[in-house]
């Protein structure tokens, strides 16, 4: 690693253990310097004729200094305290002195490093959607780098302070326009560009040389060697987290459109619960979306209802598809739907929460219902509204042995099973927003 030295006079100063001194007299050689090697981890000014200019120029390259003074520069040598310095020393004590300062400093930025990742680790292991996880990473290193990001996965466009209009513009601070993103490919990476009042840099989210997407950083200053690394270590570890996200959603989606084709087999055998799962996932996203619950939590729910009946298909045709009553023993049968419907999906990985949704559909608020007597708030949130779905579908839907009842009947049959079938809380919060629920019914009709 590399201390930078700038004075306009020799000075005799005893390199550190591991660190390379590099000697500039001028504001022409610093800059070359600047921009010859990105590794200065350090810089030490004497205090002299461009010094000031000196300072301006570490503080936009983010390389932390101290400043050597003699007694005759003491009173400006306050004005480099005010702008940043870590110290200031007199010349004299310098071989004394600062070896140590340079020392602790590095060291306690190495330790604020270790929090810093350790930190961000913990956002990691949160169970969440890509999308929250953006944003929690667009949080962390705003406070931990004080930068503004642009992320770009898979072409879909994550900003900090984002809001996308018709044009398809980013309105910011000022109206960046997305096509300011032309001067940037792969070429670009890791070369600052001015962009407005700001640097602008372009960074790759890798993951075993496959490109996951990349982000733009912007800053006024330019980021440090430091926070560069920093910065890479994280993005290389978010990049294995988009890998295995994607890796999953695909695994998912396969799953899910196996069972999919299962369903729509099932519903071929019966005229009259022919689009009945679409339905109920329909009125069950809409309960989600009006409880303002988290996208992934509505997408999770959204998907259970519509696999809610898959445990159908270990029924027989003969109990499934019989148009009048069933028998005691035919019922016990159409019974273990949902347990069938749970041995389906289980194994699927990452549906495991969806497997149980739909093994406890049919509980009700009382413990009455199966297929383990679950009473109350032991029902998960999600099975208890997919219960209210599926009886509300259920009841406006035609069966062999009756008509469809009415959108106002079936209303009347919620609020009069409140509490006893079904979760007081989400029955009224249906009835309150009943002509959304009979919309969706009119529409699929």
């Amino acid at each position: 690693m590399k201390i930078l030295i700038f004075s306009d006079e020799n000075l005799s100063i005893n390199s550190p253990l591991n660190f390379e001194l590099a000697f500039v007299k001028t504001i022409e050689e610093l800059l070359e310097k600047l921009n010859t090697f990105k590794d200065f981890v350090f810089s030490i000014i004497k205090i002299g004729n461009n010094s000031k200019k000196v300072v301006s120029i570490l503080n936009k390259y983010n390389i932390p200094f101290l400043a050597l003074y003699n007694n005759k520069e003491f009173e400006d040598a306050n004005w480099y305290l005010k702008n940043g310095a870590k110290s200031i020393i007199t010349h004299d004590f310098y071989n004394d002195f600062n070896l140590d300062l340079i020392k602790n400093y590095l060291k306690n930025n190495e330790n604020n490093d270790y929090k810093l990742l350790y930190e961000f680790t913990k956002i990691l292991r949160l169970n969440l959607d890509i999308e929250n996880i953006i944003l929690q990473l667009e949080k962390f290193i705003k406070n931990s780098f004080n930068v503004d990001t642009l992320f770009i996965i898979k072409e879909k466009y994550y900003y900090r302070k984002k809001v996308f209009n018709s044009k398809n513009e980013a309105i910011l601070s000022n109206h960046y326009k997305l096509n300011f993103l032309n001067k940037f490919n792969e070429e670009n990476y890791y070369t600052p560009i001015n962009f407005e009042k700001e640097k602008a840099l372009l960074l790759p989210i890798i993951n075993k040389n496959d490109i996951i997407g990349k982000v733009l950083l912007f800053r006024q200053k330019i980021l440090s060697p430091k926070e560069l690394e920093l910065l890479n270590i994280i993005l290389s570890q978010f990049a294995v987290v988009c890998k295995n996200y994607f890796l999953l959603e695909n695994s998912k989606n396969h799953y899910y459109n196996i069972v999919k084709a299962l369903i729509k087999a099932i519903e071929a055998k019966d005229k009259y619960t022919k689009g009945h799962t679409s339905r109920v996932a329909k009125l069950s996203k809409e309960i989600a979306l009006i409880l303002n619950l988290p996208k992934n939590h509505v997408e999770t729910i959204e998907m259970a209802a519509f696999l809610h009946d898959v445990g159908k298909i270990g029924i027989r045709d003969s109990v499934l598809l019989k148009p009048g009553k069933l028998s005691n023993e035919e019922y016990e049968e159409i019974k273990k739907h949902p347990e069938f419907g749970f041995e389906i999906i289980k194994d699927i990985e990452g549906m495991d929460k969806i497997a149980e949704i739909i093994k406890y559909h049919h509980e009700r608020w009382d413990g009455k219902g199966y297929p383990e007597g679950l009473k109350g708030y032991h029902t998960p949130l999600e099975a208890r509204i997919i219960a209210i779905a599926d009886c509300y579908d259920a009841m406006t839907t035609a069966r062999p042995y009756r008509k469809a009842l009415s959108h106002e009947i079936a209303l009347k049959e919620i609020k009069k099973y409140s509490g006893s079938q079904f979760d007081p809380i989400l029955s009224n919060l249906f009835i309150k927003n009943e002509k959304i629920f009979k919309k969706i019914i009119l529409e699929f009709n």
